[in-house]
């Protein structure tokens, strides 16, 4: 389970968080959803340990994530940030192995994981290519693959962090990748959580949703249909928003009014 306790945070002086509470089942996946500057990437990065709660508590499986060793962190808690940003001509196969540099395991080992996963993600193609010479959905699509490989093959509970991922990533893309994470959920120990804005996407595919104002309060946390209703997304996004919905009554996603 993943819990926050009243947990908040202060940045140089600065409120980013207000207290917040949630309990996340194991192999959930949760939607973060609130508008630019809310706190949703300080957030994930209060999971997954990089910043220390500065009220409050994060329990990730019991633990604290903020006193894990590093080694510990990498071999349980994965997460794929907003912007990454590699500013050397590394290969596409080079930047994904960097996932598998925590496992005591053989070469041979991690280029099978590594090749499993290019080859999920639709990357074989550019293997041999360098990083810098992709484009911007390209290099998302390495960069997810970097995260993947730290649970590809989770024999304990592990935590799924994902900031923005599908953001570059054309509708094909988006769609395989989408069905990747279901199967990796299927059969892994495996909870994720992802920052998203896409609300059609958060109807469809989440299992729970919190969400986050732009003062970086906690709106609110339950199922989709409990939390994407108008009247929520209108209050954090500060613009009306109406549900569209499909001729058999499922939602079919969000407009938000012009005017």
């Amino acid at each position: 389970m993943i819990e926050l306790m009243n947990a908040s945070l202060t940045r140089e002086g600065r409120p980013v968080l207000s207290p917040m509470n949630m309990q996340l089942a194991a192999g959930q996946h949760l939607a973060v959803l609130g508008p630019n500057g809310a706190g949703k990437s300080s957030l994930l990065r209060l999971l997954s340990g990089d910043h220390a709660c500065s009220g409050g508590w994060v329990s990730v499986f019991g633990d604290n994530p903020a006193k894990m060793s590093l080694r510990e962190k990498a071999l349980r808690i994965a997460m794929l940030g907003q912007k990454p940003d590699l500013r050397f001509p590394f290969k596409v196969e080079e930047i994904v192995a960097l996932g598998r540099y925590p496992f005591a395991e053989s070469p041979r080992r991690t280029n099978s994981i590594v090749l499993e996963v290019i080859e999920a993600l639709e990357l074989d193609l550019l293997i041999g290519r360098s990083i810098l010479s992709l484009s911007g959905g390209e290099q998302q699509r390495v960069h997810l693959a970097k995260t993947l490989v730290q649970v590809w093959d989770l024999q304990q509970p592990g935590l799924l962090l994902l900031d923005e991922p599908f953001a570059a990533l054309d509708i094909a893309h988006q769609v395989s990748a989408r069905r990747l994470l279901e199967e990796m959920r299927s059969r892994l120990p495996m909870t994720v959580i992802s920052v998203v804005h896409d609300l059609h996407g958060a109807t469809a595919d989440f299992d729970q949703v919190l969400m986050i104002s732009k003062q970086g309060q906690q709106i609110g946390f339950g199922s989709p249909l409990e939390m994407l209703t108008e009247e929520q997304l209108s209050r954090i996004y500060g613009v009306g928003v109406r549900t569209l919905y499909f001729e058999d009554g499922q939602v079919a996603g969000h407009s938000a009014n012009s005017s």
